[in-house]
């Protein structure tokens, strides 16, 4: 379930670049998964949603709202939102769930085929959902272009090139939200838990090494395949990955922290940490994306 509301910005927020602050879950902890964000949206105001799994769900209630925003991982994003003034009631979404139609494995009509939700709808914490419909109708066109409408089977070959447009994003968000406490569906296939716990792995050096940060959202963004993780660098990566050096606070700037009203120097926080060396002093491979490219030069997670 989703509940989002809009408040007002504090002054300057927008001016300075504020940025958008999330609070995720971590399905490999067996309780109901639950997130806070505030993303800055237009008017000066923060749009704030939060989300829960089954038995952590947020409701409708304007006056739990903050509270359950401070009782996730990490009470930051609540804590921002304490001294905002409300702009709209809360709406609240519980059409979450990953489903999909295998069409291309039906005897469709000649020229029919299916695209976006009516093939799949995935929960939208991952953001996925127009960025496979998009991907599948640019497979669709190249078909389209290469045979042309009059070839034989035309619909049946348009649905199966809009099928492994599907498939990754239906194996990324399908094998994180069946660990959930009370998820119900097909449960993951035998060795799935071993990439699990490589992409565990990898997930963990994200928070410290920027060259994994940058192999993560690449993936998850759908702007490279998984097999972007197993490349020879983002394993050279991962296998010396560790929380050593994580953040033990939100890396939020001290003039974040003022134009956001929350006290200048929080107890326990720490300076965003630099890149782990490796103990033999070697810098490894080259990272996996290009210096330039924005992806890769998120200075601190956020």
């Amino acid at each position: 379930m989703y509940a989002t509301r809009l408040f007002e910005a504090p002054p300057g927020a927008h001016e300075s670049g504020f940025p958008i602050v999330n609070v995720q879950s971590d399905p490999r902890v067996p309780v109901p998964g639950r997130t806070a964000t505030i993303v800055p949206i237009e008017n000066g105001q923060w749009q704030a949603t939060l989300s829960g799994t089954r038995g952590g769900q947020p409701t409708g209630d304007p006056d739990l709202f903050v509270p359950f925003a401070k009782s996730v991982r990490d009470p930051i994003v609540g804590e921002l939102l304490e001294r905002r003034r409300p702009l709209t009631d809360v709406a609240v979404t519980k059409g979450t769930a990953n489903r999909r139609v295998y069409f291309e494995k039906a005897d469709l009509p000649d020229g029919f085929f299916a695209v976006g939700d009516s093939v799949a709808t995935f929960n939208p914490l991952y953001g996925q959902g127009m960025t496979v419909a998009a991907r599948g109708l640019l497979a669709v066109r190249a078909l389209l272009r290469a045979k042309g409408l009059a070839h034989p089977s035309i619909g049946r070959e348009a649905q199966r090139a809009l099928a492994p447009q599907v498939a990754t994003a239906w194996e990324l968000a399908t094998s994180q939200d069946i660990l959930y406490p009370g998820a119900t569906g097909m449960r993951p296939r035998t060795g799935t838990g071993l990439l699990n716990a490589y992409v565990g792995r990898l997930m963990t050096g994200a928070t410290t090494r920027e060259a994994l940060t940058a192999a993560f959202l690449q993936v998850i963004t759908m702007s490279s395949p998984p097999t972007h993780w197993l490349g020879p660098s983002v394993l050279w990566h991962v296998l010396r990955a560790s929380d050593r050096g994580a953040l033990k606070a939100p890396p939020l700037t001290a003039a974040e922290r003022a134009v956001a009203g929350l006290d200048a120097d929080p107890v326990g926080a720490v300076p965003a940490a630099e890149p782990a060396a490796d103990p033999a002093g070697s810098p490894g491979p080259a990272d996996p994306v290009d210096p330039v490219d924005p992806v890769g030069r998120s200075g601190r997670a956020r």
